[in-house]
């Protein structure tokens, strides 16, 4: 058993949890309610779930292609319950927030954009992971369509509503990397891709 588990680990994935564990472990020493902590512990697992399915099932399902459409829907649904703000969706908001846990922090978290959820970060690396898929699709493709455009700058809007930086920093390195990742031969003549990207 030993053997095999040791084949189907790579060092990524060994850094991924030391990462993971060493964070989890940390936030025992701070000063933060029990229940924020475990929260913190349970969405540190989810991102790890999605990054065992993207390196090991990426042949078999598509999670990028099936959550898509799913994602921009949720992010439509999102914009007029931030806009006009009903009581119900307040109320909402505030799930986990009591007279112990009030800080700026949780504050501010009414003034963000985070549609379905009760926090921003679903949404705003939401917005990270999906605008750097459509990139790849494009460049895959050579070609950044008007649509492709369209989506990549409500992804902007959006993630600007969230006002979360790690995400905005990640759209930005994926632009630059994707403006600078050469062609192959055969395509490298059509600049509609970066010509469009820029």
């Amino acid at each position: 058993v030993y053997n095999k588990l040791k084949k189907s680990v790579s060092k990524i994935d060994i850094l991924i949890i030391s990462y993971t564990a060493f964070f989890s472990l940390l936030g025992l020493f701070y000063d933060y309610p029990r229940e924020l902590w475990k929260y913190g512990v349970i969405t540190q697992f989810y991102y790890m779930l999605f990054f065992i399915v993207g390196e090991y099932y990426h042949e078999n399902i598509n999670v990028f292609r099936n959550g898509y459409y799913a994602f921009i829907l949720a992010c439509l649904i999102g914009l007029p319950l931030y806009f006009l703000s009903p009581s119900w969706y307040i109320e909402y908001k505030s799930t986990g927030i009591t007279i112990n846990n009030t800080s700026e922090g949780s504050i501010n978290t009414f003034l963000r954009f985070s549609s379905l959820w009760t926090v921003s970060y679903w949404i705003s690396y939401g917005c990270g992971i999906f605008y750097t898929y459509v990139l790849h699709r494009a460049y895959l493709r050579r070609n950044l369509r008007y649509i492709d455009i369209l989506i990549l700058l409500f992804f902007i809007v959006i993630l600007l509503l969230t006002q979360q930086r790690a995400p905005f920093a990640l759209i930005v390195m994926s632009s630059v990397f994707y403006l600078v990742a050469p062609l192959p031969k055969k395509c490298a003549s059509d600049s509609n891709y970066k010509r469009r990207l820029i």
